[in-house]
């Protein structure tokens, strides 16, 4: 009999531990996103540039499949494509300002893959309504509890 409740005994932290195990394996396999390094230029000659970074913080590689802009009412705000202009021609031989690289859009193409703790730039010419506005990203897996979209708010006022 004795050996009996040492074998039970036995058995029940083995369960423990598998159950633990599988919990663990879970959660360390979930994905996620975030947004940082949001920013914003703007200048007399080109509309408002959206930049910021999508960031993979878990350990599984992550599909981007769309990328859309709300604002307060949850209509979508339409993003432009635009050549950035430099300043007009100054001086005696007409030399425009030059147009640095990080000017030029950077969009997200669908089904784009961002691997494990790696961050994809993005910029984006858009023409906000309202000082703040959400960012809402699709995934091709759960990244929210059980939805595979998730929202950021940006809210120009503060940054």
């Amino acid at each position: 009999m004795n050996i009996e409740i040492w074998n039970f005994i036995a058995a029940i932290i083995g369960v423990v531990l598998a159950l633990y195990a599988i919990a663990h394996t879970h959660i360390s396999n979930k994905a996620s996103i975030a947004v940082n390094d949001i920013e914003f230029y703007k200048d007399e000659y080109n509309p408002t540039l959206l930049s910021f970074e999508i960031c993979n913080t878990s350990g599984t590689p992550i599909s981007v499949k769309n990328l859309s802009f709300l604002d307060d009412k949850g209509d979508v705000i339409k993003y432009l494509m635009h050549e950035p202009k430099g300043e007009p021609h100054r001086g005696p031989f007409d030399i425009p300002s030059p147009i640095m690289l990080w000017q030029y859009e950077k969009h997200v193409k669908s089904n784009t893959v961002i691997q494990p703790f790696q961050n994809l730039e993005v910029r984006y010419y858009i023409c906000p309504t309202t000082p703040s506005f959400t960012v809402e990203i699709e995934c091709d897996k759960n990244v929210k509890l059980f939805k595979k979209t998730k929202s950021f708010l940006v809210d120009a006022n503060n940054l």
